[in-house]
């Protein structure tokens, strides 16, 4: 008899019971554009944030973690500019009508948490058999370092164009990518999305979406053999789509575990746009430019 199941399973339970007392706080990261609906010509401000779901706050602009920071549309590919400290963290235009992508990518940095803690984040995180398997393993009680990344993509629009945001593959290294067949009415027709890792579809593995303006909309699913997931999405709205991905340490990085984290806002119109998004309309609001009141679980070390 193969008793694996039943002891992840038990493993799981026996964590999710510590987890009721003390939940991990693990942040997401993504990019909140000043619009997600501009006039052609117009400049859009690019906000860098990290926290729950469009309840965290900003953070400005640090080029010594910057590896890539873009605009892809019509017309090619532009770097997003910026002085370092500023925030809003850049600055672009979008020339042309069209679609257009703002790609943000990080270097490494690392973290620690003790283990009990660790255990918590990859359950809150959906990585429930790396939980399990160091469970099983009775790691030692130093504090588990990681090595972390982020990938974040915004999906822009200028002009008089409709339908559903438009996305195109970037090439990082973990990516969230919106499919051609998403759905303009949220509800009827799921948002397809698919998680690529060193450009190959990763199976099993959560996605979360939450609405802005509304934490307790947040909907999980799961990737099938095809990396793809169906997010059904029940309101209009922008929306942030996330999605967490680990594997062990690899040689030359001192850290047990290496995390790659990808995010992607988009608005999901209520019927086809034909003009830009209202200044005032919900989808110009931002994460909070001050820092929060509680300092985040997972500081990064020198």
């Amino acid at each position: 008899m193969n008793k694996r199941p039943r002891q992840w399973a038990v493993a799981i339970a026996a964590v999710a019971l510590v987890s009721v007392a003390c939940r991990a706080s693990a942040h997401d990261f993504w990019i909140e554009p000043s619009t997600f609906h501009a006039k052609t010509g117009e400049r859009v401000s690019v906000s860098l944030c990290i926290g729950d779901p469009f309840a965290g706050w900003s953070m400005a602009r640090n080029g010594s973690r910057i590896e890539q920071f873009f605009l892809v549309g019509p017309a090619g590919e532009r770097p997003i500019v910026g002085l370092d400290g500023s925030d809003p963290a850049g600055v672009t235009r979008l020339d042309a009508p069209g679609f257009y992508v703002v790609a943000y990518r990080s270097n490494d940095a690392f973290t620690e948490l003790p283990p009990a803690k660790f255990v918590e984040y990859l359950l809150e995180k959906g990585m429930d058999e790396i939980a399990a398997s160091r469970m099983q393993r009775r790691p030692s009680q130093r504090p588990v370092r990681e090595a972390y990344a982020r990938y974040a993509k915004s999906l822009l629009r200028a002009g008089d164009v409709s339908g559903a945001p438009v996305d195109r593959q970037i090439g990082f290294r973990f990516e969230i990518l919106a499919e051609p067949s998403a759905a303009v009415t949220p509800g009827e027709h799921p948002l397809t999305v698919r998680l690529l890792f060193d450009g190959k579809p990763l199976a099993n593995s959560q996605v979360t979406a939450t609405r802005q303006g509304s934490p307790e909309s947040t909907i999980k699913a799961h990737t099938d053999a095809d990396g793809r997931a169906l997010l059904a999405m029940p309101q209009a709205g922008v929306w942030q789509v996330a999605s967490v991905h680990m594997i062990e340490a690899p040689k030359g990085v001192v850290a047990d575990y290496e995390s790659h984290w990808a995010s992607l806002t988009l608005e999901m119109p209520s019927q086809p746009p034909i003009a830009p998004t209202p200044a005032a309309s919900p989808a110009s609001a931002h994460c909070d430019s001050r820092p929060a009141l509680a300092a985040p679980l997972r500081q990064p070390l020198p």
